[in-house]
């Protein structure tokens, strides 16, 4: 049941029914995809003023299967389900990543054009600086690892990523970009970030698991 505080504001235009969405790092917008209209459309000002802010067909694309988005809500990037491409739009027009990945898990980093990626075919995790600004900037992060999940906290200290097979979680400072592992043995299903931006939810299944991240100074 709703709370009497909660309300309920619709987004005039939005497409009925997205295949997905994706919020920014600070969830203050989002960005949504319907397979069916061969179509995304990126929203912004949430959760007070959301509103269509720009949109693009996907045809070109082919199938989306995975989306991230700035929080300036400038740049998305998508990988094809169907040609296993990143690409990303950015000043009305679709660019092919110059960088082959196949991203398992993927997040901007807060305020930024900087894409945390996760590569578990090729077991590296990357930094993409300059993502829809100019050609991207790739920082090896880490090698010989598979994350399976990524998040960035909404202060943007710190860069999270965890491995579900291992139940390791690891930390690392955008500005440092030194990976350390700060937990392991976890079990290992999800990962976001509450509202506190710092405590991490790693499972639901079949107990309720949470992670207070250390303070950035100590990874």
């Amino acid at each position: 049941p709703s709370s009497a505080s909660e309300s309920w504001t619709p987004i005039t235009g939005a497409m009925s029914h997205p295949s997905l969405v994706a919020f920014s790092p600070r969830g203050e917008s989002a960005v949504i995809y319907s397979r069916t209209a061969d179509r995304l459309q990126v929203i912004d000002g949430l959760p007070a003023r959301p509103s269509i802010t720009s949109g693009a067909a996907t045809t070109e694309l082919g199938h989306i299967s995975k989306l991230a988005l700035t929080d300036d809500a400038r740049t998305v990037v998508a990988l094809s389900g169907e040609s296993n491409l990143v690409s990303f739009f950015s000043a009305g027009a679709w660019r092919q990543m110059p960088a082959a990945y196949s991203p398992t898990a993927w997040s901007f980093v807060t305020k930024s054009h900087d894409l945390l990626l996760s590569d578990a075919v090729q077991r590296v995790v990357v930094v993409l600086s300059g993502v829809g600004e100019t050609a991207p900037v790739v920082h090896i992060l880490a090698q010989g690892i598979q994350a399976d999940y990524v998040a960035v906290t909404k202060n943007g200290e710190a860069m999270i990523l965890a491995d579900s097979n291992t139940g390791t979680v690891w930390a690392a400072e955008p500005g440092t970009m030194v990976l350390r592992p700060v937990a392991s043995g976890a079990h290992v299903d999800s990962l976001s970030l509450l509202r506190d931006g710092h405590t991490a939810l790693l499972s639901v299944s079949p107990a309720l698991s949470i992670f207070q991240l250390p303070p950035a100074s100590s990874f």
